[in-house]
């Protein structure tokens, strides 16, 4: 499978436990990223980030970094900006893989690849995880996902959907919340239009650029799982990634 992978790195002094070069049992949350990135086989991976030191520890650790000036970090003008301005050849399927998910699964970076490369219709993949905390459904900073009966995505919100008119519906029970992670896939051809394309209003109202694709007529293809090893998205979660470390639930 022919494919490359662009880790987005940054550095918040405010945010010491999200930082990629924070030490998680003796090894960076960076280098725990860029290993799973090797064992999935890529053409080439890049480390994209707007941070001397974590460019510096990247070519530590073997990795190529890429100095970047796009300040959203992740975003697709910051993938875009690697694209054009790296040395190194893209491949034609393109895996982000964020650096918050330190134990991200392989076998999921390995099937967001294989969708790509079996299906020609599909230009775009993202993966989403169930949510079991009814709370996080109301969370603004969670963006829910709501897929339709072909995996495709029919919506991405910042709200809670879908509404549950009545709570006691047998839908309440069931895991209908899904939380978008960053780990996306694409092909060139859909980075290389999304900047053809004025902002959609949608996209601007939530603040969510896949919107976009969405707005323009392109299908997100839908990957879901009931469970991910935890991520870092505050310092309260530190904690958590480092039992997970010492005991580890699921294996790659």
């Amino acid at each position: 499978m022919n494919f490359s992978i662009i880790i987005p790195a940054g550095f918040s002094s405010s945010k010491l436990s999200m930082n990629p070069l924070f030490d998680l049992n003796g090894t960076s949350i960076l280098q725990h990223v860029y290993e799973i990135a090797l064992k999935s086989c890529p053409d080439n991976i890049i480390i994209a980030t707007n941070d001397e030191r974590i460019a510096s520890l990247a070519k530590k650790i073997g990795a190529i970094a890429h100095i970047t000036l796009n300040r959203k970090l992740g975003s697709i003008s910051h993938l875009q900006e690697v694209i054009h301005n790296s040395d190194i050849p893209i491949a034609d399927i393109l895996i982000t893989l964020p650096c918050n998910m330190p134990f991200m699964p392989l076998s999921l970076i390995k099937k967001m690849v294989s969708i790509l490369e079996s299906k020609q219709d599909i230009s775009i993949a993202a993966l989403s995880c169930m949510i079991k905390e009814t709370e996080a459904s109301s969370d603004p900073n969670i963006i829910k996902v709501i897929p339709n009966a072909k995996n495709n995505i029919l919506y991405l919100s910042r709200a809670t959907i879908p509404y549950l008119q009545d709570e006691h519906h047998q839908a309440y029970n069931s895991p209908i919340y899904h939380q978008l992670t960053d780990l996306h896939a694409y092909r060139l051809e859909a980075l290389n239009q999304f900047d053809k394309w004025p902002e959609s209003p949608l996209e601007t109202a939530e603040n969510i650029e896949l919107l976009r694709f969405l707005w323009y007529g392109y299908d997100i293809h839908h990957i879901t799982t009931n469970t991910l090893p935890p991520s870092i998205n505050n310092e309260q979660d530190l904690d958590k990634v480092v039992e997970y470390l010492n005991n580890p639930i699921q294996s790659n």
